[in-house]
Order: structure tokens, then sequence, then C-alpha cells
């Protein structure tokens, strides 16, 4: 038989929180019940004092995080493209960055190391991702943060699915490998709104190489992402695999 779970209500005000500064608070909840445990915890609704709406700079704009994020089973979508009608058609791949790459293996060469990612790193984009920081979480040498190695000059990439950066406090001998399960992830922030997805879109096709350009913008007010596709002098017909990605922005085109 199912287990009977109870709902319970708790009301606070932004007064009683133990602790508090611009972006986060924290409340102790007056629970009278401390055997019960909770499975799940949602938030139904915010009120504000229209005062203090209206008046504080702090608490008159929300922000929202979509979360737009892809795995290795939905970051790449194949595009066809065909020039005229008897050209030959070209095969193009639109990959965006995965949000959690587990690391395969780190190549030791004293202060630097070589990493080889499961699947394709996508760092290329990576002055592009504004919106949060990529990072090497869980590795052997702690959190590293991939956009300061970029800053400091410190990247370079090697190949789709390999870089390197700089380590510090290394002790291992050059030429030591270390390898997954305990090597980390290459963490990339999921994508916060359909503003910043047509951005890092359009970043990865003009590093495609189609023969056509393809430009992503998000209308707001119908809340939809648009496409338009420049072609040259050359009619072009474009085929679009059926994907997460393509189905996101709301396109599907076949033979």
């Amino acid at each position: 038989m199912p287990q009977q779970q109870i709902a319970k209500t708790f009301c606070v005000q932004t007064r009683d929180a133990e602790f508090r500064n611009d972006s986060e608070m924290t409340f102790k909840l007056k629970i009278d019940d401390p055997r019960a445990k909770a499975v799940k915890i949602a938030l139904s609704s915010l009120e504000f004092p229209m005062t203090q709406y209206t008046i504080e700079e702090d608490w008159n704009r929300f922000y929202f995080s979509e979360g737009i994020s892809f795995n290795e089973n939905t970051f790449s979508t194949k595009i066809k493209v065909k020039l005229g009608e008897e050209g030959l058609l070209s095969d193009h791949y639109f990959d965006m960055p995965i949000r959690l790459n587990p690391i395969k293996s780190w190549a030791i060469l004293g202060d630097t190391a070589v990493i080889t990612c499961e699947f394709p790193h996508g760092l290329h984009l990576l002055k592009n991702i504004e919106w949060g920081d990529v990072e090497i979480l869980c590795s052997p040498f702690g959190r590293t943060s991939i956009h300061n190695e970029l800053k400091d000059g410190n990247l370079e990439l090697i190949s789709p699915t390999k870089f390197k950066i700089s380590i510090k406090s290394n002790n291992l001998e050059i030429g030591t490998v270390l390898d997954a399960p305990n090597a980390g992830y290459l963490f990339i922030p999921p994508i916060p709104s359909p503003y910043h997805f047509c951005n890092i879109m359009n970043a990865a096709s003009s590093i495609i190489g189609m023969p056509v350009v393809l430009t992503f913008s998000y209308n707001k007010t119908e809340n939809r992402i648009s496409v338009n596709v420049f072609c040259g002098k050359e009619d072009a017909t474009i085929f679009i695999e059926e994907s997460f990605l393509s189905k996101y922005i709301g396109i599907f085109i076949t033979e």
C-alpha cells in the first residue's frame, strides 16, 4: 500500500529570517513534529507589501532561470544542406555544450595537464557563456574555474574532446595519467533564458562551416524563437533531424 503523505503549509515573513543578504535568506521553520521527514518542499506563493515592492530596489525585480541544459543524448543535431537543385548534400553537426561532461583522464605535463572528456567539451563557446562559471568539479585537483584559465591565458583547446590547463600544487611526475572514475567532471552552467540560448546557438552556428548562415533570435512578445537562413547567391535546401534541440527551437524539417 502507498504510504500516506501529509501536506503542511508554513508561512514566513522576511523579517523572520535568521540570516539574509542581497540574494539569500535563511529561515528556521517552527516544526512541531520533528519525526516527520519531508519528501518534497514547494514554494507556493510570494507576497510583498506594496511599499516594499515599489520603494526598495532589491525587491522590485524578479529573475528566473529556465535551466536549459543538454546531456550526451541531446547535445548534437545533424543538419544537411544542399545548394541548388543538383547539389550534393553536406552533413554538419550542431553541437551544444553538455551540462555535466565526465572527464576520462588527466595527463600530467608538470605544471599543466591535458584533460580528455568523454564527449565534446564545447569550450570553443566559452567566451559566449557569460551567465555563470564553467568549472571542473570533483577532480583530483579540486575545483577549477575554466573562465579564470581563459582569462589568465592558460587554456589551450587541443581537439573537440581535449584541452590543456594549468594545475597548482602538483607533486606528480610528468607522464602520470589519472583515469576515471575519479577524474571529475566538466560543468557548464544551465542556460538561463531563451535570449542566452539564441546567443549561444548563433555562436555555435558561426563556427560549423556550413555553406549557409543560420541566425536565431527570441521574440519575447510572442514567446518564440525565430530562425533566419542566409543562402548567398544559390538557393539552398536544409534538412534538420528531429532532436531535442530542434523540438525546443520549434522547427522540424525532414527529407
